[in-house]
């Protein structure tokens, strides 16, 4: 709370890591595989080829955020970042609700690979960088220490 507000800037280096953490970027491109096969009811071999087409979407994704990152702003890329992936993942939500309509299940597959590909445009690099950025020169590798250990606090 004094001056140089050490408390909003450790709030902000441990909050957009958990954020991230949680929109469930990690569950997603893991699990897919399975995901695929007993929901959606893909063959293994074709689950496998998708699962793949998704990770390439997600660098895709990382290769677009760097491009933007210096034009558009840490802060307005998080921000959507954040409300895309709400977007997306209430998109899955209610149309795994139905996933005996074929339909509904392409569907759901779209909104996974959107998710994959907005998720690193504002939030796959930006909250490490934005640890450092925030800190003071003489304790930046404390916030970034913060910064890596709630993302994997959170991705545990």
């Amino acid at each position: 709370m004094d001056p140089d507000r050490h408390l909003h800037r450790t709030l902000i280096v441990v909050a957009a890591p958990m954020i991230t953490q949680m929109t469930g970027i990690n569950i997603i491109p893991f699990y897919s595989n399975s995901i695929l096969e007993t929901t959606v009811g893909y063959s293994g071999n074709i689950a496998r080829i998708v699962s793949g087409c998704m990770q390439i979407i997600l660098i895709i994704g990382a290769i677009i955020g760097c491009f933007f990152v210096e034009r558009i702003g840490r802060r307005r890329l998080m921000l959507f970042q954040t409300g895309s992936m709400i977007v997306c993942q209430a998109a899955v939500a209610g149309l795994s609700s139905d996933l005996e309509n074929p339909v509904a299940g392409k569907l759901a597959l779209l909104f996974y690979f959107l998710a994959m590909l907005f998720l690193p445009i504002g939030m796959f690099m930006i909250p490490f960088m934005y640890a450092a950025e925030i800190a003071p020169a003489s304790i930046r590798q404390t916030y970034a220490g913060m910064a890596a250990a709630s993302s994997w606090l959170f991705n545990f």
